[in-house]
């Protein structure tokens, strides 16, 4: 009974030191997901298909497809494109529940062509939401 308490208990910290992600979804950060939105407010951009590399303490790196709706003539009725990336989550965070967060998200094009870099949309330089 002890040794089985031992071992959940090294599970459990060392689960809790590997930073979480929340993006667009703060009350429900994830670890390794296969999809971050990106565009919150309304969805038309967003990064699927993805397959993490690394996650530890200090990053998380991923190969995915960026899909993004042209919203042309309207978003209703806009055209998908997509294109493969690179996505990089950094800047870890304790959030004032004691959780670790990544706060901040980057994407490159692969083959070329300018990424963007952002900030978790929830995170607000005090504390996690």
């Amino acid at each position: 009974m002890i040794r089985a308490l031992l071992i959940a208990a090294a599970l459990g910290s060392s689960h809790q030191s590997v930073p979480a992600f929340a993006g667009c979804l703060p009350a429900a950060p994830q670890i390794r997901p296969t999809a971050l939105l990106v565009s919150c407010a309304d969805g038309t951009f967003f990064l699927g298909g993805l397959v993490w590399s690394r996650w530890d303490r200090t990053e998380a790196l991923a190969g995915g497809v960026a899909t993004h709706n042209d919203c042309a003539p309207t978003c209703r009725f806009g055209h998908m494109s997509s294109r493969r990336v690179v996505v990089r989550l950094y800047r870890a965070r304790t959030c004032r529940n004691g959780r670790r967060e990544f706060t901040r998200f980057m994407f490159t094009y692969v083959g070329g062509g300018r990424g963007s870099t952002f900030k978790s949309p929830f995170y607000s330089g005090r504390g996690c939401p």
